[in-house]
C-alpha cells in the first residue's frame, strides 16, 4: 500500500480546481471587438409587443426590472439595425443566455431631444450613466461603467476571461427618458484544458503501471 500512496496524494493534488482571476475588456468598437473576441451577431429581434416578466428570443432571455419591457413591430431607434429593446421606466435590465458566453456586446442609442418616441427620449431628456455586470450563476465576474454618447449609434462590449451566463444592465445615473438596445453580438464560451490535465494522465499512467507490477 504504501507504493501507491505518494502517486494517490500527486491524483488528488491534480484534480483539485485551480483558482483564477477574471480580466475583463471593454471595446467600443464593433469591428475590433468580433475581431477580438470571435463574437457573432444574434438574430434580428423578432416582434414581441410589451412583456412585464421574461421574454426567450433566440439564445437571449430578457427579464423586466423596471417598467415595461418592449420589442416594438416598427423600429423607434433610425440608427439601431433591426428592432431594438426598450423600456417604459429606467432602463433597467437582465439578460440571461442559452449557454456561458466568453463576450457579450450590443448598440445603444441615447437621444438628446424630446421629440416623441422616435429617435426622442419622449419627455425631459436627462443623459445617464450604465453600469454592465457579468455573472456567473450567483457569482460576479464582472463589471464596466459606461456611458452613451448622445444621438450616435454607440456599441459596447465586455469580454471575459471567465464565462459568464447573466448580464445586468443598470441605469446608474438617470431618469425614465428613453434609452434603446439592440444589435446583440455574442461568443460562446470555451471550455478551457485544465493545466494539469496532462500531469493527471502521466500520474494515471503511473498508477497503472504500479499495479501491473
Amino acid at each position: 500500500m504504501s507504493i501507491f500512496r505518494p502517486a494517490l496524494a500527486v491524483l488528488v493534488a491534480l484534480a483539485t480546481p485551480l483558482s483564477a482571476q477574471a480580466a475583463t475588456t471593454l471595446y467600443t468598437d464593433v469591428a475590433s471587438f468580433t475581431a477580438g473576441t470571435g463574437a457573432t451577431a444574434q438574430p434580428a429581434l423578432p416582434f414581441v409587443g410589451v412583456f412585464t416578466g421574461s421574454e426567450t428570443v433566440g439564445d437571449l432571455t430578457f427579464t423586466n426590472v423596471s417598467g415595461n419591457t418592449i420589442i416594438n413591430d416598427t423600429t423607434w431607434s433610425t440608427l439601431i439595425p433591426g428592432r431594438e429593446v426598450a423600456i417604459s421606466g429606467r432602463e433597467d435590465l437582465d439578460i440571461g443566455f442559452a449557454a456561458p458566453l466568453s463576450a457579450f456586446g450590443f448598440y445603444a442609442h441615447e437621444p438628446s431631444t424630446s421629440t416623441g418616441v422616435t429617435d426622442g427620449c419622449n419627455t425631459t431628456c436627462v443623459p445617464s450613466l450604465f453600469s454592465l455586470t457579468l455573472y456567473s450563476g450567483a457569482a460576479t465576474v464582472g463589471s464596466v461603467a459606461f456611458n452613451i454618447p448622445d444621438d450616435t449609434l454607440a456599441f459596447f462590449g465586455l469580454s471575459s476571461t471567465l464565462a459568464f451566463d447573466r448580464v445586468e444592465l443598470r441605469e446608474t445615473t438617470g431618469t425614465a427618458d428613453n434609452e434603446f438596445f439592440g444589435g446583440f453580438y455574442t461568443a460562446p464560451a470555451q471550455v478551457p484544458v485544465p493545466p494539469a490535465a496532462p500531469l493527471l494522465a502521466m500520474a494515471l499512467g503511473g498508477l497503472a503501471l504500479l499495479r501491473r507490477r
